[in-house]
C-alpha cells in the first residue's frame, strides 16, 4: 500500500530517451525517486502523444512532472505545464542528443544524478518564452544553421548524437548563403539589415554551444539577443573561429543586446523565413518575441 504522504509524480518518456536506453535505467531512476514520490510512468511513441496526454490533467493532479528526454521533450511539457496552468514543478533528465537547456543550468547527463536533485527538491523559478503564441524554454532562432535540427533525422541523432548536427551545420554552412532582410524592432533600437541569423536565448546555449552567451541567466528577465549579418561569404566560418576564441559577441559581424520583447518582420515580400522553437519548427513573420519573468517552476541547481 502506498503512502498516502507522498507527492504524486508522473514521469514522461518516449521510446527514443536516451537513444532508447533510457528504459533500462527506469529500475535505477525510480529506486531514487520513490522514497519521496508516489511514481506513475507515461511512455509516448512521440510528442504528439505527450501533448494529448497532458491536455487531459487537472490543476493539482502531480506535485511534479518529470520529462526525460531532450529539447523537444522538455519544450513539450514545460508549454503543456504553462497552457493547461497545471499546479506543477518541471522535473528534468537529459536523455536527447544535445540538451543544451539541462546543460547550461548545470543538470548532468547522468540519468541518477538528475534523479537525485529532483529528490532533493530544490525548486527555482525561471523565465520563459513566447514566439508569437509558440512556447520556448530555451532558444527561438531563424536563419541560417538555426534550423540545422528540422533536417536532421531521429536515426542521424540516434547513431551520431551532437555530430549529427555539427555534420548537417557544416553541409549547411558551405551551401550558398541566402541573406534575410529584417526589421528587428527593439525597445530602444530598430535594426534593418541582411541578417544570416537571429537568435533570442534564454540560458545562453543553443546547437550544441555552450558559450554562446557565459553569463546568461534564465531568471534575470531578459532574453540575451544575438543577430549575425552579413559581411560576405566568409562570414560563418569567420564567426566560428571568433566563437571558439570567445570574441564573437564583440565581433563587427554580431548585433547583441538584452530585451524582454522585440519584434522581428521580413523586408521581403516573396520568401518565407523557416523560424525554430527548442528545435522544432516555429511560426512565420511577422513574429513578437516575448518574455514572461519566472513563469515556470524547475529543479534546478
Amino acid at each position: 500500500m502506498k503512502n498516502r504522504a507522498l507527492k504524486k509524480l508522473k514521469l514522461i518518456y518516449t521510446h527514443t530517451a536516451g537513444n532508447g536506453t533510457f528504459k533500462t535505467e527506469l529500475d535505477t531512476v525510480f529506486s531514487i525517486l520513490s522514497p519521496v514520490y508516489d511514481i506513475s510512468i507515461f511512455r509516448a511513441n512521440d510528442l504528439l502523444e505527450i501533448k494529448k496526454f497532458m491536455q487531459q490533467l487537472e490543476r493539482d493532479e502531480y506535485h511534479t512532472i518529470v520529462a526525460a528526454g531532450g529539447d523537444g521533450t522538455i519544450n513539450t511539457v514545460a508549454s503543456a505545464i504553462i497552457s493547461g496552468k497545471l499546479n506543477s514543478v518541471l522535473g528534468i533528465i537529459p536523455a536527447g542528443t544535445s540538451n543544451d537547456f539541462a546543460r547550461k543550468i548545470g543538470i548532468e547527463r547522468s540519468f541518477s544524478s538528475a534523479a537525485e536533485l529532483i529528490r532533493d527538491t530544490n525548486i527555482k523559478e525561471i523565465d520563459i518564452g513566447f514566439a508569437n503564441d509558440r512556447f520556448f524554454i530555451n532558444v527561438f532562432g531563424i536563419g541560417i544553421l538555426t534550423n540545422v535540427s528540422n533536417y536532421v533525422n531521429q536515426h542521424a541523432k540516434s547513431a551520431l548524437g551532437n555530430m549529427a548536427y555539427y555534420f548537417k551545420g557544416l553541409e549547411k554552412m558551405f551551401q550558398k548563403l541566402e541573406p534575410m532582410r529584417l526589421k528587428v524592432t527593439t525597445s530602444n533600437t530598430v535594426y534593418e539589415d541582411e541578417f544570416l541569423f537571429l537568435l533570442a536565448l534564454n540560458s545562453g546555449a543553443a546547437g550544441g554551444f555552450d558559450k554562446l552567451v557565459k553569463n546568461a541567466d534564465i531568471s534575470d528577465g531578459v532574453f540575451d539577443f544575438i543577430g549575425v549579418v552579413n559581411k560576405g561569404p566568409a562570414t560563418i566560418p569567420t564567426l566560428f573561429i571568433r566563437l571558439m576564441m570567445d570574441e564573437h559577441l564583440t565581433d563587427e559581424r554580431v548585433i547583441y543586446f538584452k530585451d524582454r520583447n522585440i519584434k522581428i518582420e521580413s523586408l521581403e515580400n516573396k520568401r518565407d523565413f523557416e523560424t525554430n522553437v527548442d528545435g522544432e519548427r516555429g511560426p512565420k513573420l511577422p513574429i513578437k518575441v516575448s518574455l514572461e519573468h519566472k513563469k515556470l517552476k524547475i529543479y534546478g541547481v
